[in-house]
């Protein structure tokens, strides 16, 4: 290997499912790295890493339609079935950061992840 070629380390892969990330989260801005950090503390141990859940318990956050973050806000801030709800954790900034990083691994562009009202509130 030449030595002065840089060093270019991988985009993870999800083993299976129907969107596999195609933007690598420090692409996608702040925002989706913010969130990605965040999705480690508190969403991986249901959801799975790279939003790969291992049973169908769990929702996969794969197929979650981008045009719906307030869906999305509702379902953390609230809860959601056997999701608790996470609005008295995170705060509203965080789950837009999570609404980044869950754009940016499923290959949404940056506009689309961020689109919505990011003042969106939980009913």
């Amino acid at each position: 290997m030449n030595a002065s070629a840089a060093k270019v380390e991988p985009t993870p892969k999800v083993e299976a499912g129907p969107v596999a990330q195609t933007v690598p989260v420090a692409e996608a801005g702040p925002g989706a790295e913010a969130g990605r950090k965040i999705y480690m503390s508190f969403c991986v141990r249901c959801h799975g890493v790279n939003l790969a859940v291992s049973s169908p318990a769990f929702f996969d956050l794969r197929t979650f339609p981008r045009d719906d973050k307030e869906r999305f806000v509702r379902s953390v801030s609230k809860g959601v079935r056997a999701m608790p709800a996470w609005g008295g954790i995170v705060q509203p900034t965080d789950i837009d950061a999570l609404w980044s990083y869950v754009g940016s691994v499923n290959g949404w562009k940056a506009d689309a992840a961020n689109s919505g009202n990011s003042d969106v509130k939980a009913k």
